[in-house]
């Protein structure tokens, strides 16, 4: 578990951002988590649903990524595609989906919840989800985001997403219109 997370240098993140792949790499770097970082995963990975709330700087989103990589590989043994929906707030969403490739080793797809941005990511995942993403708060207020999932799961189901994390949630769990 305490090699769970990748640790790329930006010029291979940006490589994956601009290829949307990790086959260009001909190997991925292995980081090593913090006791505290490998506890959080744990943690995460047994409680199945959880809150974690450590203090700044202690390196959440590292954790997040190991989690999402074990879960990966987990499902990979199982013959199975992982993905997951990570949301935070539109101004991180650039620093988290970098932070996400470069310990996860994978593309992670943008999304903000525009309009516009919704419906293409609609149109381009409507069988089948090619990425995991990192999404605006917005998403979960979407109609056009909640159709999607709404349909994906009449028409498969499935959950097009098998995790769901919600960073910087005070904002958006503790405000009652969403």
């Amino acid at each position: 578990l305490k090699h769970m997370i990748a640790d790329l240098n930006l010029d291979e993140v940006y490589t994956i951002m601009e290829t949307k792949s990790n086959d260009t790499l001909s190997k991925i770097p292995e980081g090593t988590l913090t006791n505290l970082q490998t506890t959080g995963t744990a943690m995460m990975f047994f409680a199945k649903r959880c809150v974690l709330g450590d203090s700044t700087g202690i390196g959440k989103t590292v954790e997040v990524a190991a989690l999402c990589n074990l879960l990966e590989t987990i499902y990979y043994n199982k013959g199975k595609d992982f993905k997951f929906l990570y949301l935070t707030e539109k101004t991180l969403i650039p620093q988290t989906q970098e932070k996400l490739i470069r310990f996860t080793g994978n593309y992670i797809q943008d999304l903000y919840g525009e309009k516009r941005f919704v419906q293409k990511f609609v149109d381009e995942n409507y069988e089948s989800l090619q990425y995991s993403v990192v999404g605006a708060h917005s998403l979960l207020t979407n109609d056009i985001f909640q159709t999607y999932l709404s349909s994906f799961y009449s028409d498969t189901g499935t959950c097009p997403f098998d995790l769901l994390v919600i960073d910087e949630s005070g904002s958006v769990l503790a405000n009652t219109k969403t």
